[in-house]
């Protein structure tokens, strides 16, 4: 393998492991060593590599998620009693299944109360034209503080809606008026 060649070889190498004005030098240094001037040669081969292998900008896809059901595997929400629970248990077996999806970490927290609520009250198949209003007692769910992206909120409302609106036969709501939402 004469001289050039062996230039060639290593620039080739050199350029592919090596990026921008690094790349340029390393060429520069190994062409000083061996005698030659490879400014030139340098500059053709990093033009030619951000033509031809420069990344594309991806474009921002929006991908569908699949809710995950926080309730689900929860051995306290699944369990069967002899009698109905009240409000206030119902609310505490809720807040169980979510100390276990949601641990405290300082970020955010998950909290289910006893509070009252308005909710839509129609029957089944006449949502579109129903608009009655009621006032009821329920289940609500507090996100507060820095949430990371809007997957917990996701989850929390396709649990309850997977459920008909109810929680442990209480209506259930989410709220989230004091969440930070960071994307």
């Amino acid at each position: 393998m004469n001289k050039n060649t062996t230039i060639k070889v290593l620039t080739g190498i050199l350029l592919a492991l090596a990026t921008g004005a690094s790349a340029q030098t390393a060429l520069q240094q190994l062409g000083a060593e061996a005698g030659n001037d490879t400014v030139a040669l340098a500059r053709q081969f990093q033009d030619m590599r951000a033509k031809n292998y420069a990344p594309a900008p991806a474009p921002v896809i929006g991908l569908r998620r699949e809710s995950k059901d926080v309730f689900s595997g929860c051995e306290s929400f699944e369990a069967k009693p002899f009698m109905a629970w009240n409000l206030p248990q119902a609310a505490l077996i809720v807040q169980t299944c979510l100390n276990n999806a949601y641990p405290a970490d300082g970020a955010f927290t998950v909290r289910a109360a006893v509070a009252r609520f308005s909710v839509r009250a129609c029957p089944d198949g006449s949502a579109a034209a129903c608009r009655a209003i009621v006032e009821v007692e329920g289940i609500k769910i507090s996100v507060d503080g820095t949430v990371p992206g809007d997957a917990v909120l996701q989850d929390l409302n396709a649990a309850i809606a997977q459920r008909g609106g109810k929680l442990l036969n209480y209506y259930a709501t989410v709220d989230a008026a004091s969440a930070q939402i960071v994307r």
